[in-house]
């Protein structure tokens, strides 16, 4: 059965998620790693004496990795090697021109007398072929006030002006990284004289220029 590595890095994400109140469910949908693996680890924490307040350092993340890693890994059910013998069949099936559903992929599973449950088989796509996996999410700390501000440029709608003729409104969001205060700009056009118009009235709005600000990404709402 294959697996993934689980780095200094994951540990450390996983206790940090911890504190800020997230579930297993949650932190395994968010960073990719399996359900049981996620629960492994906090309950290794719990176990470790490891709080809640406790800070995230390289100690304690890998005192709480040797705990779970000396433990005996549990046995494969038949089912599971049942779909590990399938494993190339099932992988071409979803990778096919064009890929099979997973639900398609159950009922030809049963039509050759390996019968599993939809829920087994599903898990069995995602941990070992990757299926659907989604790419992982990293929480960051949000920077001290007046540092940072993220800048977005998108479609809102379309008008109809004076002359009759429907015209598209885009707006330029300035959100302050720290407060999420937000300012919006909107505008007809998405010249460089519209960004630096609208840049200068939400510093104007703000009262201020933060350091720094991310780049601008197109997007239709």
């Amino acid at each position: 059965m294959s697996f993934r590595e689980i780095t200094m890095q994951d540990i450390r994400e996983l206790l940090r998620r911890r504190q800020a109140g997230q579930s297993a469910r949650r932190i395994a949908r968010e960073t990719g790693l399996d359900r049981k693996t996620v629960g492994r680890y906090l309950e290794q924490a719990t176990e470790g004496g490891v709080t809640v307040q406790a800070a995230v350092t390289d100690e304690v993340a890998g005192a709480v990795g040797r705990g779970v890693q000396a433990r005996p890994l549990p046995a494969p059910s038949e089912t599971w090697l049942a779909l590990v013998g399938r494993r190339a069949q099932i992988e071409a099936w979803l990778e096919g021109h064009p890929p099979l559903r997973l639900i398609r992929v159950h009922e030809l599973l049963a039509r050759e007398g390996v019968t599993v449950g939809y829920t087994t088989l599903r898990r069995f796509a995602s941990r070992e072929l990757g299926w659907r996996k989604q790419t992982p999410t990293v929480r960051l700390n949000d920077p001290p006030a007046g540092q940072e501000a993220q800048i977005d440029f998108g479609l809102m709608s379309t008008v109809m002006d004076a002359d009759g003729k429907r015209r598209r409104v885009w707006a330029l969001i300035v959100t302050l990284s720290s407060s999420r205060y937000m300012h919006v700009w909107p505008t007809f056009t998405q010249t460089v004289e519209d960004v630096c118009a609208g840049l200068d009235a939400a510093w104007r709005f703000f009262g201020a220029c933060p350091s720094t600000s991310s780049s601008i990404t197109p997007r239709r709402w």
